[in-house]
């Protein structure tokens, strides 16, 4: 933009300079309307030309503030906004203290379900099928990220990343931050509702055996500061209201369903099945 500017400067001072050397003709005639057309005209074809050029350029430059623009620009790198998979929505969302959800209270066949179907195997796979045994923990299929993208993750290629299939890709293997954060909620969520989850089913929720008490109790922990980080580091700033409320017993109450511009969670998760490069 700025060598723009400069070529517009440049080129009105030729134009000045070309008006003052101008070679003036003091035997001349009278001035007619034809002759003044005549001697004007080639100016105002320059200048259309200039103004031409100028909204060109201006037009060129300019940043068009789609939410797809902004994402690229205010977020880290990922193959999912490079898609154009990101959309948002604009609602409330639904915070009160009772408000009810699949994803709340003690571990039943839906509950658990429901949450595996967050981070977890094929989201359209019916869900009484899940059986998903990994050697480590559970988590979403796994999508390429080419090779050449590593330094916008500030990753180097020196490491021995794992490597996509070549049938399927030209990168590493990854999967998404949100399903990780998934994850580790559910963890704390299983620590919550142990004894819960051994009475509905009749046994320790995996990694919840005392064989594994000491790397569990390691891997919560870790869970926990993935969380605390994130909510730093995304800092939510949208206001939560109170209420004056002469029935409360501090006489208000405070109004948990904030307006929120969210992602469709489920375009990303459907983009990840169907872009997947390893389960």
């Amino acid at each position: 933009m700025k060598g723009l500017f400069q070529d517009i400067r440049h080129t009105v001072r030729v134009l000045v300079q070309r008006q003052q050397y101008a070679h003036v003709d003091f035997n001349a005639s009278p001035t007619t309307p034809y002759s003044l057309l005549a001697r004007t005209l080639p100016w105002l074809l320059q200048l259309s030309v200039f103004f031409t050029a100028f909204g060109y350029f201006v037009f060129k430059y300019q940043t068009v503030a789609t939410d797809r623009a902004c994402t690229s620009r205010l977020f880290s790198y990922s193959p999912v906004i490079e898609a154009g998979v990101i959309q948002y929505a604009s609602y409330n969302i639904a915070g009160e203290f009772a408000h009810p959800s699949v994803y709340r209270g003690r571990p039943t066949n839906d509950t658990e379900a429901a949450w595996k179907e967050l981070f977890v195997g094929i989201m359209h796979r019916p869900l009484k099928l899940y059986v998903i045994v990994l050697k480590l923990n559970p988590q979403a299929p796994g999508i390429n990220v080419p090779r050449e993208k590593l330094p916008l993750l500030n990753k180097s290629s020196t490491v021995s990343w794992l490597r996509t299939p070549e049938t399927k890709g030209d990168g590493y293997v990854g999967y998404l931050e949100v399903f990780h954060q998934l994850h580790c909620l559910h963890m704390v969520r299983l620590k919550i509702y142990q004894k819960e989850y051994e009475e509905e089913f009749g046994h320790p929720a995996r990694q919840f055996g005392p064989e594994d008490a000491a790397v569990t109790a390691t891997h919560i922990d870790h869970c926990l500061e993935t969380l605390r980080l994130n909510m730093m580091c995304t800092a939510d700033v949208t206001p939560v209201m109170i209420a004056q409320d002469d029935t409360a017993p501090l006489g208000r109450h405070v109004d948990f369903n904030t307006m929120h511009k969210c992602r469709n969670f489920w375009d990303i998760r459907e983009w990840v099945d169907q872009n997947k490069v390893v389960d």
